[in-house]
């Protein structure tokens, strides 16, 4: 249901690519500029730009596996002040 939905949306506007914990804090006016800037441009061209970046991106599991696997090489390495 969640994917149909965003997948009918014409503009989601978030601020960043990776955000894990459902918390999006943005600028306000920077982020209506923005938007304004996003609304000037031909809504065909958005629709096949948002495609090709959306390609790019990692998936959620991929997304998670990645930071998951970066949190145990970091706990991995032994700090000098924990000695």
């Amino acid at each position: 249901m969640r994917t149909r939905l965003l997948a009918s949306v014409d503009v989601l506007v978030h601020g960043s690519t990776c955000e894990t914990f459902g918390f999006l804090l943005v600028e306000p006016e920077a982020i209506a500029q923005a938007i304004e800037r996003l609304f000037a441009r031909p809504l065909a061209d958005l629709g096949q730009r948002a495609r090709a970046r959306a390609r790019r991106l990692p998936s959620t599991e991929d997304h998670f596996r990645a930071l998951f696997e970066l949190y145990a090489a970091r706990l991995a390495v032994r700090s000098p002040r924990a000695e």
